[in-house]
């Protein structure tokens, strides 16, 4: 998340001033009234106060970094009853990630016993990396990275070739579903200029994956397309829209998980062989957070796999040291390689304990990949 904060930041001060309360301000609030009640304490709280105080010391930085986008869209429009409800999902978000800090703190020699690392250059195995017998795959992403759609399209050759006689569902938030009826829709080849994100190279990797057999769908809401036309429509960025809480607060971004999970429950009805690989946003796709799709689909045993990029937020993962990796965020930002040039980290994670905190089973950073904006 850190390289998604800095662009969002940028974003706050160019061009829309004010609209974000940050998490550290809530962080401080629970501080305060950790120390006024902390007259017996017990150790166990005490330390988590101690914790507390470090984190205060850097600002919150690490909670900032993570949390910030779940802040960003103004609620001044929302129904007072639905801005209640959006304050409390935001309070327990940030109560939430610093219980899961102060747990790392005392237990990271453990949890990274669970993760194991390789580096990879060129084209990734993922039958080294992604277990069998599954039934539903996640691929979170930083949206608009060409590398990312590669390494997407990798693994769902690996799945079709490995399982040859599954029916391999491919359901995206890059897709929009179509409207009405709550039956399984797959997209036809001629209506993918309709339905989906115009990314680079993104519809031709769906007429790629149509063409091999694969079953695609959309999973996003076409209510998001009619707020995109609003946003359009008033001329302002998306994040400045009258309606951005609709899609981008904790509020919104629950309800279209809600949404999401319905339609992935209703190919396991309709096809109950099905496995289905599931490609959105790492934010979507997070243990961290109780309102992602993982919790709400727990039942189906999801694996978890997050695209990254190398120095991003981590939770468990010791980032490596200063060098030839230790570049900063703009140089970084401008650095491009052709694809049989690509260096990845692999970070596996072993422990289900360890993966929710990390926010996933299997971790791939790209070490040379380049941002590009806008995403």
């Amino acid at each position: 998340m850190r390289y998604l904060y800095l662009l969002i930041l940028f974003f706050l001060f160019f061009a829309a001033p004010g609209l974000a309360q940050k998490p550290s301000f809530l962080a401080r609030e629970i501080l305060r009234d950790a120390l006024t009640r902390n007259i017996s304490s017990t150790s166990s709280e005490l330390r988590k106060i101690n914790r507390l105080l470090q984190l205060q010391n850097n600002n919150f930085r690490d909670l900032d970094q993570d949390l910030l986008s779940y802040f960003v869209p103004s609620q001044e429009n929302m129904p007072a009853k639905l801005r209640l409800e959006n304050q409390r999902m935001q309070q327990e978000l940030v109560r939430r990630w610093l219980e899961l800090d102060f747990y790392l703190s005392q237990q990271k020699d453990f949890l990274q016993q669970s993760i194991t690392t390789s580096e990879v250059q060129g084209k990734i195995d993922y039958s080294r990396f992604i277990p069998p017998h599954l039934r539903l795959i996640m691929l979170g992403e930083v949206h608009g990275q060409p590398w990312i759609l590669q390494e997407v399209q990798s693994v769902v050759k690996y799945i079709q070739k490995a399982y040859p006689d599954r029916h391999i569902y491919y359901a995206s938030e890059l897709i929009y579903a179509h409207r009405g009826g709550s039956n399984v829709r797959l997209l036809q080849e001629n209506e993918i200029a309709q339905y989906s994100f115009n990314y680079k190279g993104y519809r031709p990797m769906l007429r790629s994956m149509m063409n091999s057999g694969v079953r695609v769908l959309g999973l996003e809401n076409p209510k998001v397309q009619d707020f995109l036309h609003q946003a359009d429509k008033e001329k302002v960025p998306v994040l400045c829209s009258t309606e951005a809480w609709k899609v981008l607060s904790p509020l919104g971004v629950r309800e279209r998980n809600l949404y999401w999970s319905k339609r992935i429950e209703a190919i396991y009805e309709q096809d109950p062989d099905a496995l289905v690989i599931v490609h959105a946003g790492s934010a979507h796709l997070n243990y961290r957070d109780s309102n992602s799709l993982p919790f709400m689909l727990k039942k189906k045993n999801p694996f978890v796999v997050r695209f990254s990029f190398l120095n991003d937020s981590k939770r468990v993962i010791v980032e490596q040291e200063d060098g030839e990796d230790g570049l900063n965020f703009w140089e970084n930002f401008m650095i491009h390689k052709d694809q049989e040039d690509a260096s990845f980290y692999v970070h596996q994670v072993k422990s289900k304990r360890a993966a929710i905190a990390e926010g996933c089973d299997l971790l791939i950073e790209a070490r040379n990949r380049r941002i590009i904006w806008p995403f």
